[in-house]
């Protein structure tokens, strides 16, 4: 209470710099007590979120897992199109092998990006496989 007459006193009484200053405060302030509410006064997460989150985790397990069958058929079909473009040296082909799934994994493709990769990856492997 005391709080809020200050902060509308500062308020009246200041002016240009001191005003932005204040006001740039007492929004940090409310910020800040609205961290407080949402974590908690130890900062720690409340059941409630906890039971809100865990709703979820299922569904983006499902998720996750789909992603990860459509990633690693990506990566399949990369090391396909390498080995008949020639690009795969035998000799090192197992570190390639783990480049190319190192770096498929860094993309993070989307679902529907991963639609797109397969669809073109099979067009390439199309091609490659009636050019020889």
């Amino acid at each position: 209470m005391i709080g809020s007459a200050v902060a509308v006193a500062g308020l009246l009484l200041t002016s240009g710099v001191y005003r932005g200053s204040l006001i740039t405060s007492l929004i940090f302030a409310v910020i800040s007590l609205s961290l407080v509410v949402v974590t908690g006064y130890a900062g720690q997460v409340s059941l409630a979120q906890l039971s809100l989150a865990g709703g979820r985790s299922s569904e983006r397990n499902r998720a996750k897992s789909f992603a990860a069958d459509e990633i690693e058929r990506i990566t399949q079909m990369l090391l396909e199109a390498s080995r008949r473009s020639g690009y795969m040296n035998p000799v090192v082909a197992a570190s390639t092998e783990n480049k190319v799934r190192r770096m498929v994994r860094r993309l993070h493709i989307t679902g529907a990006d991963a639609a797109m990769w397969l669809g073109m990856l099979r067009q390439i492997l199309w091609k490659l496989q009636n050019s020889e």
